[in-house]
């Protein structure tokens, strides 16, 4: 087997393309105090993708004196319950369920938080934590040996094991001021900046080449 890494593409996902002005539109319009670290999940929200998990940390770990809330972008046959859950959880009045996003908005949604957050144990490369990567969001995931391929630790996010290590990272990004913001920000964004957008595309190509060179039998070799 041959991993070949998901790519998005850095221009299209990148927090400079997106006035200061909308941003702060969109605050509002969320309800979003100025004070508030805000961190991020996207992706459908079915069974596989263990928000119920998310929000058991979230639950555990996190305070509403800690100034964090949750944006869930998405939608699903989970959606109603894990509303409900939030709500059992006594965090309802932390996390946001905003349903489903239009693609091309979703540049403007991840340069309003702060970090990208993930429970899922089975989201191979997450595409979502790609695109919040490319805007400069540090990526929080469960630790995965398939994920650690696409994380850079400590550079461009971080891996967790346990709910604790989850509430404390949470914790140190709301701690940073603006200006140590901006620095994440970029450190995050510089990390992936490099990689073109036909990334993927090259490496699927050299990946059939080599199984063309391998696999593939024409009698004409033999003459």
């Amino acid at each position: 087997l041959t991993v070949v890494p998901n790519h998005v593409d850095p221009l299209f996902f990148h927090s400079q393309n997106i006035s200061e002005s909308k941003l702060s539109q969109l605050r509002r319009s969320l309800n979003l105090p100025l004070d508030s670290t805000v961190a991020i999940f996207a992706g459908r929200l079915t069974i596989d993708k263990s928000v119920e998990v998310l929000l058991e940390q979230w639950a555990s770990q996190i305070k509403p004196t800690d100034h964090l809330h949750l944006l869930v972008v998405g939608d699903g046959p989970e959606a109603e319950p894990l509303s409900v859950w939030a709500h059992d959880l006594g965090i309802a009045g932390q996390v946001s369920f905003l349903g489903s996003v239009p693609h091309e908005k979703m540049p403007e949604y991840y340069a309003v938080s702060d970090v990208f957050v993930s429970a899922s144990s089975h989201d191979l490369m997450s595409i979502a934590a790609l695109e919040a990567a490319a805007c400069g969001l540090p990526t929080l995931l469960l630790h995965d040996k398939w994920d650690a391929s696409q994380l850079n630790e400590g550079v461009s996010g971080f891996s967790y094991r346990t709910a604790e290590e989850f509430g404390n990272y949470l914790k140190r990004f709301a701690s940073l001021d603006a200006d140590g913001k901006r620095i994440l920000r970029r450190v995050v964004r510089s990390s992936i900046q490099n990689i073109p957008a036909n990334a993927q595309a090259v490496q699927m190509l050299d990946v059939y080449t080599e199984a063309a060179r391998l696999h593939f039998y024409s009698p004409e070799d033999e003459e």
